[in-house]
């Protein structure tokens, strides 16, 4: 009864993801009172221990293995393929690529080390297309396609593998 009483006032707050398990099965989340003060302390605190490391470059280091994981990670979930050691020792020896997935995490981090040095000030739309110019050189099908907008030819469908129908049009997600 304890067990179904939780169950219970979990369905009322969850929020229904956009991803689905291996058997379709949508996946959720509930994110309670507690998990959000958790959440703020992390974000609290994590900002003030940067802040606080000493000068003999530890935020710098700290810094440079942010950057290096999330082009990683970011990369792999836009379906580049190699492991994180191998990724590693390229950002970090400064060797040059030697595929496209390699390609992809190297772009990404330089677009990501170009958006710190720049600041915060607001991207003009040169900027804008100089940062895709970077995240996609060497990873389109066309280069003509680099560092451009999208016009009204260049529909995008996204297929499942192994399907001709698509599963999502961005022409339809733009209108709703």
């Amino acid at each position: 009864m304890w067990w179904a009483q939780i169950k219970f006032a979990r369905a009322a707050i969850r929020r229904r993801l956009p991803l689905l398990d291996r058997d379709q099965a949508p996946f959720s989340v509930c994110i309670t009172d507690q998990l959000q003060k958790r959440l703020h302390f992390i974000d609290r605190e994590a900002a003030g221990a940067i802040k606080g490391m000493d000068g003999s470059g530890g935020a710098a280091r700290f810094l440079m293995r942010s950057l290096i994981e999330e082009s990683m990670t970011s990369s792999q979930l836009e379906g580049a393929a190699t492991t994180r050691v191998v990724a590693k020792e390229m950002l970090s020896t400064g060797r040059p690529p030697r595929d496209q997935s390699e390609r992809m995490i190297y772009n990404n981090y330089a677009a990501m080390s170009l958006i710190r040095e720049r600041g915060k000030r607001p991207f003009s739309v040169d900027e804008i297309l100089e940062l895709h110019t970077v995240l996609t050189t060497g990873t389109l099908e066309s280069e003509d396609h680099c560092g451009r907008l999208r016009v009204a030819e260049d529909n995008v469908l996204i297929f499942d593998k192994g399907s001709d129908i698509p599963v999502v049009n961005l022409e339809d997600l733009l209108r709703t």
